[in-house]
Parts: structure tokens; C-alpha cells; sequence
């Protein structure tokens, strides 16, 4: 008797027990939101290409800025303009300066009457620090002669990029991680 009451007690207690669970659960259903998920699967492909079309439309916005920028500058037009050729990419804007106006033939050193336009232009540059920005120096086909100083015009390309590296970083004081040569 004594046990069958003891059973009695214990199964009464986990319905009431269950009954409470149940009770703290629909309180618990009528405060939490819902969450509906839509997955949408899509394919590598879909996802490059859509990566592909942003970073292209990106590239297009920052080259229209450039080139706001440089005309506000004036370096697009007026007397310098032809010095710089803008190119835009899916993946980069490309300023090429015209060598004969930054340097001499056979020469890394900045000509002193193109600083004006190296200051302004690296004015514009400075703006964008927080972007990769890559120097690459060029030559004319006119080869190195044996009484200058580079061994060859590649050599020549390489130290007119890093004058022009040296001039935004000591002039200008851009960020040596931004620049590259």
C-alpha cells in the first residue's frame, strides 16, 4: 500500500512537473521570434562572376574619383596636359606620366622643373594611401651608354621607380606599406 502510494506520488509530481514544462514552453513560443531562412544556392562560378562584376564596378568608382581629383589638381589639362595617360581596368587604375617630362635620357634623378607637377601629383597619390599603390619606372629605347652609371636600361626602369618612391615617402609622407616598387 505503501509503495503503490509512493508510485501514485511520484508519477502525480512528474505530471505536474511535465505540465509546468509544458506551460514555461508556450510563454517561452509566444516571445521568441520567428526566424524564416531562405537558402539560395548558387554556383563557384556565380559567385566569381559576381566577385568579378563588384570588384570591376569598385575599380570604375575609384577611377572616376582619380581622375576628379587629378583635374581638380589641375593635372589634366593646362600645361600638363598629355603627362599623364589614366587606364582603367576590371582590377586597377593605371596613371602612366610621360618619362620626358620627369627625367632626363639615361637619368633617375627628377628633373627640377617637373617638381611642381611630382608635388601635385603626389598630392592627389597622398589621398589614396590606404590603397596599393605600385611605381614602375621606364626608359626610352635609346640604350644605356657605357659611361652611365646603370648597367642597363631595366636597371635604369628600377631606379626611376624608386626615385619616385623616394619622393612620395620623404616629401609627401606616404606610407612606405602603401607604395611599392
Amino acid at each position: 500500500n505503501k509503495l503503490v502510494k509512493e508510485k501514485i506520488a511520484r508519477e502525480k509530481k512528474t505530471s505536474d512537473n511535465k505540465k509546468a514544462e509544458a506551460k514555461e514552453m508556450k510563454e517561452v513560443k509566444k516571445e521568441s521570434p520567428v526566424i524564416i531562412r531562405r537558402q539560395v544556392i548558387i554556383s563557384d562560378e556565380e559567385v566569381k562572376d559576381k566577385f568579378d562584376e563588384m570588384q570591376s564596378e569598385a575599380t570604375e568608382e575609384l577611377g572616376e574619383k582619380v581622375e576628379e581629383d587629378l583635374d581638380a589638381e589641375g593635372l589634366l589639362s593646362g600645361e600638363y596636359e598629355g603627362f599623364i595617360d589614366m587606364e582603367i581596368t576590371s582590377q586597377y587604375v593605371t596613371l602612366t606620366l610621360n618619362g620626358s617630362v620627369l627625367f632626363n635620357s639615361g637619368r633617375a634623378e627628377i628633373k627640377k622643373d617637373a617638381a611642381v607637377f611630382v608635388d601635385k601629383l603626389g598630392d592627389v597619390l597622398k589621398g589614396y594611401n590606404d590603397n596599393l599603390i605600385e611605381i614602375r619606372g621606364y626608359t626610352d629605347s635609346v640604350p644605356v651608354s657605357a659611361s652611365n652609371k646603370y648597367a642597363d636600361n631595366m636597371e635604369l626602369s628600377q631606379a626611376r621607380a624608386y626615385s619616385v618612391y623616394k619622393f612620395l615617402v620623404n616629401s609627401k609622407n606616404m606610407s612606405e606599406e602603401s607604395l611599392e616598387c
